[in-house]
């Protein structure tokens, strides 16, 4: 039993790994579609609510690995956050990326993205360079949510926000 455990913390961590090679080569790329002018960047973001979300992001990461990726299940939260951080960084996010960083699997977080995609909080474009890849971007909407949602929360002026 205990080998079957510890197959699956091994998965968690791999996972996690792979994660954050993704994020470094998209970090990447994404400096040079910015140095190009070729990203959008009419939706207001805050900048206060945009510092929170990468540690919020990396702090759910570690919980997954330590507790396993089945005992907090919000992959549709996930999804929003990263996108916003996604946006606030200037980067576009894949929906490969997307799916795992969800912490569900790939199949579940297709169904999360068709869901959100159908109630508006994100959409899909086609990468013109590459036509098999999917960009996924969160809307005007998600965005000004997030930011209200950050703003509205005690935390967010101490300093403590755990959304």
């Amino acid at each position: 039993m205990k080998h079957v455990s510890n197959m699956g913390d091994e998965s968690i961590r791999v996972n996690t790994q792979i994660l954050d090679h993704v994020r470094e080569l998209q970090d990447r790329v994404d400096q040079i579609v910015r140095s190009a002018g070729l990203v959008d960047s009419t939706v207001e973001m805050s900048s206060e609510v945009a510092d929170h979300i990468r540690p919020i992001l990396q702090l759910r990461a570690r919980r997954r690995q330590c507790f396993g990726e089945s005992l907090f299940g919000e992959p549709a939260w996930e999804m929003l956050l990263e996108l916003y951080d996604a946006k606030a960084r200037g980067r576009r996010e894949y929906v490969s990326s997307l799916c795992i960083a969800s912490g569900v699997p790939a199949t579940t977080a297709l169904r999360w993205i068709s869901h959100l995609e159908s109630h508006g909080w994100l959409k899909r474009t086609a990468d013109p360079r590459d036509r098999r890849r999917i960009f996924i971007e969160a809307t005007q909407n998600t965005i000004e949510a997030v930011n209200r949602v950050f703003q509205r929360s005690a935390g967010l002026s101490t300093g403590h926000p755990f959304p």
